[in-house]
């Protein structure tokens, strides 16, 4: 049976640029998003998502369809499945488990996927969970269930964004950060309790400072910022000093919420087939500090790195090498100080990427190097699992950044943040992940991302000139005191929760699937991190 006009049947909505939206519509400034959504769907129908900006997965049943959309950079979750009645679908995979027609068996292509390739990317870029009966939609994707077929179609690739002919400095900069104010302006609410990231760095340090200046417009009270480093009485650093300007540029209150070993594990402990919550032991103290002070919003820099304040990653001077581009990389030597120094080491440098120019090994060398030497999985799971390919390996700057999306990392942090903190009534914002601002990023000319004014991510740095303190502009990113915290509260949590680990699965099915002997081996390690890999199908407490 199907329905004339369109049925909303679930959202999670956070969108961006809602007032334009409304009134490309017709409707008024304040309409609720679901009315956005319904009425953007009267109007473009499957198109809808194009003319979409911010954080949204919805499912709309019209006719004999039933269509699901998940957001372009994967923030907000969506799975689904067939069942004889037709489909179920929603953003939380342990309620559509509860259905009689979806069984909870497990996916084990997908559980040795993951393991191989260390990062749980593939449930985004498959499409795929760890159960059998239910996939995921992956991000800017669009899928079709029909009474015969099911279909998915891309609204949005970033290999499609036009590069900029812009080459001029000034102009780069001023248009970049008119985008950048009025993203976190738009993000940025201006009631209630207000958490902001601030790290020291340049992603959160200008997010901060713009919102100060959005909330005290409006009346509202300073942001509390927090940072996830360990206090300086652990130990004074750079990062310290630059996080500490902001806060007294601006007057504002400065919290240190570093990971504890508690939080670490109780991330162990997480059944994350059902609950993925891999990055949430970092963000847990921050999160109940932002829930004790009654917040309803976290902005936060992620995505940052990998678009907006993007490096090159040592792709950049290889790339104009090749092609032959020698203009720019003789005015970038005869304009910097360091500029001879920058092509040398653009030449000699490693790309920092496992799918870069040296890429690292495939899964299925991986797969062959498990099997010989051992792995937590047990040996037949990883003999008998078929593994999907790897992307291959690039050098080129744009393409690396549009393979970083495609990885779908961005929106696991997301969704795992959003999911626990839905639970405290708290959303988190990503200004940097807004679409404009994510497609002027992919626009920027390869030769614009050279080193300008001794400094790499010299737009963004420069975008905030007044904004921010000097000593944030022209820093260079350090977390060799925050890396070190998490790897000690790693080693103390692995111990811990490892100690009675054969018995707590003692006649559980994760011995179906692990070698727990060796995951207890190799977790107490020295270096091993925190976590474990048990925790994919959950240890009892």
């Amino acid at each position: 049976m199907g329905v004339d006009g369109p049925q909303l049947l679930y959202a999670d909505l956070d969108l961006v640029e809602r007032s334009s939206l409304a009134g490309a519509l017709g409707l008024a400034r304040g309409a609720d998003q679901q009315q956005l959504i319904l009425a953007a769907w009267r109007r473009w129908g499957s198109a809808t998502p194009e003319h979409l900006n911010g954080q949204f997965s919805f499912v709309v049943w019209q006719g004999r369809s039933v269509f699901l959309v998940r957001d372009h950079f994967g923030m907000t979750p969506l799975v689904y499945g067939r069942v004889p009645e037709g489909v179920v679908a929603g953003g939380d995979l342990r309620v559509a488990l509860q259905d009689d027609g979806i069984s909870d068996d497990i996916d084990t292509d997908v559980l040795a996927t993951v393991f191989l390739a260390g990062h749980p990317r593939h449930w985004n870029t498959l499409g795929r969970t760890c159960f059998r009966d239910l996939d995921a939609v992956k991000p800017a994707v669009r899928v079709e269930v029909g009474p015969h077929a099911t279909t998915e179609s891309r609204y949005w690739d970033p290999r499609d964004v036009a590069i900029r002919r812009e080459s001029d400095p000034a102009a780069l900069v001023g248009s970049f950060r008119e985008l950048l104010i009025d993203a976190v302006t738009q993000t940025t609410p201006t009631d209630g309790v207000l958490v902001a990231h601030l790290s020291g760095g340049l992603d959160s340090s200008g997010i901060a400072a713009i919102a100060t200046g959005v909330r005290r417009e409006a009346g509202a009270a300073d942001p509390l910022t927090l940072s996830w480093s360990p206090g300086p009485e652990h130990g004074p650093t750079e990062e310290h000093d630059r996080a500490e300007s902001v806060a007294d540029e601006y007057g504002l209150e400065l919290l240190y919420a570093p990971v504890t070993v508690e939080d670490r594990i109780e991330q162990f402990y997480r059944d994350r087939t059902r609950d993925p919550g891999g990055m949430v032991a970092s963000e847990a103290a921050p999160m109940r500090i932002a829930a004790d002070r009654g917040a309803s919003v976290v902005l936060s820099g992620w995505g940052g790195d990998e678009l907006a304040s993007f490096s090159g990653r040592g792709l950049i001077v290889r790339e104009l090498v090749r092609a032959g581009r020698w203009t720019p990389l003789a005015a970038m030597v005869l304009r910097e100080r360091r500029g001879w120094r920058s092509l040398a080491s653009g030449l000699v440098r490693k790309p920092g990427s496992n799918f870069a120019e040296s890429a690292k090994s495939t899964l299925e060398e991986k797969r062959q190097q498990a099997l010989v030497h051992g792995s937590w999985l047990k040996h037949e799971v990883l003999a008998e699992a078929t593994l999907p390919d790897e992307p291959a390996g690039t050098k080129q700057a744009h393409e690396y950044m549009a393979m970083l999306l495609d990885r779908g990392h961005l929106g696991i942090r997301g969704v795992d943040w959003g999911r626990e903190a839905a639970q405290h009534g708290i959303r988190y914002r990503y200004p940097l992940l807004d679409k404009r601002i994510v497609e002027f990023s992919l626009g920027v000319r390869t030769e614009m991302l050279l080193m300008r004014g001794g400094r790499r991510r010299w737009i963004f740095a420069s975008a905030l000139e007044g904004i921010v303190p000097d000593v944030v502009r022209f820093g260079v990113k350090q977390e060799d005191a925050l890396n070190e915290w998490r790897q000690r509260t790693g080693r103390e949590a692995n111990e811990r929760a490892c100690s009675d680990l054969a018995e707590r699965v003692a006649g559980g099915r994760q011995q179906q699937y692990f070698d727990i002997p060796r995951v207890q081996e190799q977790l107490r390690r020295p270096g091993a991190g925190g976590g474990g890999p048990v925790s994919w199908i959950g240890v009892p407490r």
